[in-house]
């Protein structure tokens, strides 16, 4: 008998649920609030003590993201996609800024009068054109065929509020632009606000007019503050009334800077510094709100850039030279469609130009090579290296789009072309208008006036970026390519799930935000297992989450020998278990000496991939949480 109770004691003391869970079933009476706030085009290495006070001071205090990822292309309206949904942009099927959306559209039942009025390609930093793309005659409320993490707490009878920059809000919930899905019984708590959506009258009376953009020096300063006052004065109130009556809330906060100003001064200059300043006056006093409203014990904050940055030096005219070398009739021709976004650019292959296999491999193994010799180029993508059917030559030179998140059969260009990225050369003798500015076009190379503002603190990493107006010049913030400045952002998170003084030395992405949030929020969770390129929750920075997890890097690279000139393209990257994320990417050129002697072909292209593998601990994952 003695037996039976001392055993009966060891099976109750086993069952009972750790302070971490006892902490979780006490506030299971209300739903968390999760606000996730995004810096555009924030660096991790541009938080400092003196600029960004408060936000140094939550990483401090939180979780700090060390070795956070940017999905490529690194460009906003990707990074949007991958943070809304947790999915890449071979599944999102959103691969740029400004998309050729001909080809995917010819394959649905569109419109043809709706088809013709997008022959070219299409800006997505509107919200007008993407609910036009969404609607009914063209992508029929699948423009991103997964539901955003927005629509899953709208459809969890949460409330949602997206605030501030056109295009990227627009993702997180797109059922509310066209009628479509399941929006939940609550589906009346719900607030969208950006800049080409009129402003309620309620919303003017009780926060004010949205400010002229020249209102202050640094652009869209005074915007973000006023979307910053809407979510103190609506947003955070209506999120903690559903939190008092058990539902999740999402409040997603959307800065434009420091993005828009690094873009126009350049990295270092007074005024970028001062748009950081500005976002982190805004975070300042979003923290004093949710202190003051007394519910910091059930909201989770975490401050997340879409994609780091870097400098221009000189600007390329990437479509002027393949006209120039005879793989484009002219800068308007569709043979051959180019859409550019600064750090990377899109090439669709026109099956009218080039309509069997053959032809198009060919031509497609012409534009490789043309551009892989060029000195400003990076790492290239291909659709489909090995063709896709027979007859058709592999590319060599090039890595294939599948193994890294960025195959669609409708969207995906033929080739993605990244530019070359230098990491630690420093925009010294670059940003400032005092400094030259380089412009390569089919002219050569010329010089034009520095468009850029002053430097006050130097900033490494450069890139040859894509451009060939004035507009943009030498020593401005570009991003966009596979490069380890623009690939690796900011993030950190604070509040009653997240561990405390605590760095997470894995890596994590923009792509495994909608995971977690899902799984703070108590979300269903039907994220794909075990897809390398899809996001994974980041419990390992969660209160009860694991201590110690592995991670591996490798570097896989390609070889491409063209008149003498061999060329080896490699990516870095980290590996979590089955998940993956790229590092950035490097191109080598050595010239052959003696080319008879090693046995190679003055033209001899070599398909073989290398890959080379490291294990290690993360060691700050045996740090506890306090």
């Amino acid at each position: 008998m003695k037996l039976f109770w001392i055993c009966w004691l060891c099976l109750l003391f086993s069952l009972a649920p750790s302070p971490a869970i006892i902490s979780a079933l006490a506030a299971a009476p209300h739903g968390r609030i999760f606000v996730l706030m995004v810096w555009d085009g924030l660096r991790p290495d541009l938080v400092t003590k003196a600029v960004t006070p408060n936000l140094y001071a939550l990483e401090q205090a939180g979780v700090r993201f060390a070795h956070h990822h940017s999905v490529f292309p690194t460009v906003t309206m990707v990074n949007a996609a991958a943070i809304a949904t947790g999915y890449p942009p071979g599944d999102a099927g959103i691969f740029a800024d400004a998309m050729y959306l001909t080809p995917a559209l010819k394959h649905l039942p569109v419109d043809p009068v709706k088809l013709k009025a997008i022959a070219d390609p299409i800006g997505l930093e509107r919200t007008a054109n993407l609910i036009a793309l969404n609607q009914p005659g063209m992508f029929d409320g699948k423009l991103i065929p997964m539901p955003g993490i927005g629509q899953r707490v709208m459809r969890a009878d949460g409330y949602l509020a997206v605030l501030d920059k056109t295009g990227p809000t627009f993702l997180f919930d797109t059922d509310r632009f066209t009628g479509a899905g399941d929006g939940g019984t609550n589906s009346k708590a719900w607030l969208f606000m950006t800049d080409d959506i009129p402003v309620s009258a309620a919303t003017v009376k009780r926060i004010g007019p949205l400010p002229d953009l020249r209102v202050t020096a640094v652009p869209f300063a005074a915007r973000d503050s006023w979307y910053t006052d809407a979510v103190i004065a609506q947003a955070l109130p209506a999120a903690i009334a559903a939190s008092k009556a058990g539902h999740p809330a999402l409040i997603v906060l959307w800065q434009r800077n420091p993005d828009i100003t690094q873009h126009i001064t350049g990295l270092g200059a007074q005024l970028a510094l001062a748009a950081l300043s500005n976002d982190d006056h805004n975070l300042g006093r979003l923290r004093s709100a949710i202190a003051a409203d007394g519910v910091a014990d059930r909201v989770d904050l975490m401050v997340v850039s879409d994609h780091g940055f870097a400098t221009a030096d000189k600007m390329v005219d990437i479509a002027g030279l393949l006209v120039a070398a005879g793989l484009k009739r002219s800068e308007k021709s569709d043979d051959l469609v180019v859409v550019g976004s600064q750090g990377a650019t899109l090439l669709y292959l026109s099956p009218n130009a080039f309509p069997s296999d053959q032809a198009r491999g060919s031509e497609l193994q012409k534009i490789v090579d043309f551009a892989a010799a060029q000195s400003w180029c990076g790492p290239i993508f291909a659709r489909d290296p090995a063709g896709g059917s027979q007859g058709v030559a592999k590319l060599a030179g090039v890595f294939d789009q599948r193994a890294f998140g960025l195959y669609d059969p409708l969207r995906s260009p033929d080739l993605i072309i990244s530019m070359r990225e230098y990491p630690d050369r420093s925009n010294r003798g670059l940003t400032g208008p005092d400094n030259p500015a380089l412009m390569l076009g089919p002219q050569g190379q010329r010089t034009v006036k520095n468009a850029s503002q002053p430097l006050l603190d130097p900033v490494p990493g450069t890139i040859d970026a894509i451009g060939s107006s004035a507009r943009m010049t030498t020593g401005m913030g570009v991003h966009g390519a596979a490069g380890e400045r623009e690939l690796h952002n900011f993030c950190a998170a604070i509040g009653p799930d997240f561990r405390r003084r605590f760095v997470d030395m894995l890596p994590t992405g923009n792509l495994d935000v909608a995971p977690t949030i899902a799984k703070v929020l108590g979300l269903r969770s039907d994220f794909p297992p075990a897809n390398a390129t899809a996001g994974r929750v980041i419990a390992e920075a969660l209160i009860g989450g694991v201590t110690k997890v592995r991670s591996q890097t490798s570097t896989v690279a390609t070889r491409l020998t063209l008149s003498g000139t061999e060329i080896t393209t490699s990516l870095r990257l980290t590996r979590v278990g089955h998940y993956r994320y790229l590092d950035g990417g490097d191109v080598r050129r050595r010239k052959l000496i003696d080319q008879r002697a090693q046995g190679i072909s003055p033209r001899h292209n070599s398909r073989a991939a290398m890959i080379v593998s490291r294990v290690s601990t993360a060691p700050s994952m045996k740090r506890q949480s306090k």
